[in-house]
């Protein structure tokens, strides 16, 4: 005779058909072993048996492999970071290489002028100056001015013991100044470009650019690649304080025409 109950959930015994109460292992009017269902949730074929009150396991997602893997990542990456720093090491080299060449269409140092005669061409540039006379200065003889002017210890304000030579290239407008000196037995060259602009009656200076060897600099850096040369303004004092006095100054291939306001009566 079965037991009160809900009989859905009861567990009938197979030999005797009695009905047990829920999870019974044996069966109380017959004593055969019961086989005990698994519950909703987990049946199927591939059903497990889970204690009381667990929560069903998750399905596994199947996941379809990138066609980029891990794997391929990494010798891609590597490549890249390999290229950029071939890249950056070849652009340090190239900016070294052009930084110790002598800059392009460099003219040939003069010789030497004797002290007697520096003193005698500030002389007659003070002259000129005075009486309004205009000077032409032909590059090579100013150049060589400079070798004995510029020269360490020639003066009360020299240049850097290192340096070697200055030398004058007409431009446009103006003119560069490049100084050569050298650094452990290596020659540098610096340049720097200026314009004349007359400004409030009379005529200044401005740097307009600047360059290290053959690598060109903007003419913010100017000054910096200036003060390299050594304390210029101090031993060109004299010249620098007669070329602004000046009222033009024309620039050709061959010389620097100076002209000067004339003297009053």
């Amino acid at each position: 005779m079965a037991e009160p109950g809900n009989s859905a959930a009861n567990a009938r015994c197979p030999a005797c058909g009695f009905e047990n109460a829920p999870h019974s292992l044996f069966c109380k009017d017959c004593g055969a072993k019961l086989e005990i269902a698994p519950p909703s949730y987990l049946a199927g074929p591939a059903a497990e048996i889970a204690s009381p009150g667990a929560a069903p396991k998750a399905a596994p997602v199947s996941r379809k492999p990138c066609i980029l893997s891990a794997r391929r990542h990494r010798p891609v990456g590597a490549f890249l970071g390999t290229s950029l720093r071939i890249v950056i090491y070849a652009a340090i080299v190239a900016a070294v290489i052009q930084i110790l060449r002598a800059p392009r269409d460099l003219p040939q140092p003069g010789p030497p002028i004797d002290a007697k005669v520096v003193a005698d061409v500030r002389a007659r540039l003070a002259d000129a100056a005075q009486r309004g006379i205009p000077v032409d200065a032909p590059w090579p003889r100013t150049n060589a001015y400079l070798a004995s002017v510029l020269a360490p210890g020639a003066n009360e304000s020299p240049v850097a013991a290192s340096f070697v030579r200055a030398l004058l290239t007409p431009e446009p407008g103006g003119f560069a100044l490049t100084i050569q000196k050298t650094v452990a037995h290596i020659p540098i060259y610096t340049t720097v470009n200026y314009e004349l602009v007359s400004r409030g009656g009379a005529l200044a200076l401005v740097r307009t650019g600047a360059a290290i060897g053959r690598m060109p600099l903007p003419a913010m850096v100017a000054p910096l690649v200036e003060s390299t040369g050594g304390d210029l303004s101090g031993a060109l004092k004299f010249e620098l304080d007669i070329l602004r006095g000046a009222r033009t100054v024309q620039f050709s291939p061959a010389t620097a025409h100076i002209e000067f306001a004339r003297a009053r009566p």
